[in-house]
């Protein structure tokens, strides 16, 4: 997939509190993964605003491809209840992310959750050459660019990467 503009959901409706889907939320079925190419095409996405219970949430919930060239901007990605995985890109990464950019004015959260980053939540994937400005905070487990990165999941270890990023915003 390739970006041909700008989007901005700033004029779409809100429902409870949302005006975006996050797309492929559910990180525990493989199956459920986006696991495709997005290119960014170096446009900007604005005015999504995402407040729910589940886990896995941002742009994509849970994603294993590669992601590249895009910025969020003037966002919201808040997680309401204990769940965790929040980032404005990615909730749970398996994939590789370039060239990605969050803006001051994006704010990433969770209630009483944890793995809450400004790019990803939770990160088992790669991010290079990429930068955060946003505002960050969770119970813990909170990250400018990744809220948490690598674990051990069901006696298999995995590493993900952070290389050329940056995080310059509040957490």
């Amino acid at each position: 997939f390739k970006l041909a503009a700008d989007l901005d959901y700033s004029d779409v409706a809100l429902t409870d509190g949302n005006n975006y889907t996050p797309i492929a939320s559910n990180m525990v079925n493989d199956n459920l993964r986006f696991k495709g190419h997005f290119d960014g095409d170096y446009h900007t996405i604005s005015g999504i605003r995402i407040s729910r219970e589940n886990a896995c949430l941002g742009l994509f919930g849970a994603f294993e491809g590669e992601l590249k060239n895009l910025t969020i901007e003037n966002s919201s990605i808040a997680a309401l209840g204990e769940k965790g995985r929040i980032g404005a890109l990615i909730g749970v990464n398996y994939g590789t992310v370039e060239n990605c950019h969050v803006k001051a004015d994006v704010t990433v959260s969770s209630v009483n959750g944890n793995n809450v980053g400004g790019i990803i939540g939770m990160n088992y994937g790669g991010v290079n050459r990429s930068t955060s400005a946003a505002t960050v905070s969770a119970k813990s487990s909170v990250g400018g660019v990744v809220g948490s990165n690598g674990n051990e999941t069901g006696g298999q270890a995995r590493k993900g990467s952070v290389q050329n990023s940056l995080y310059y915003g509040t957490s």
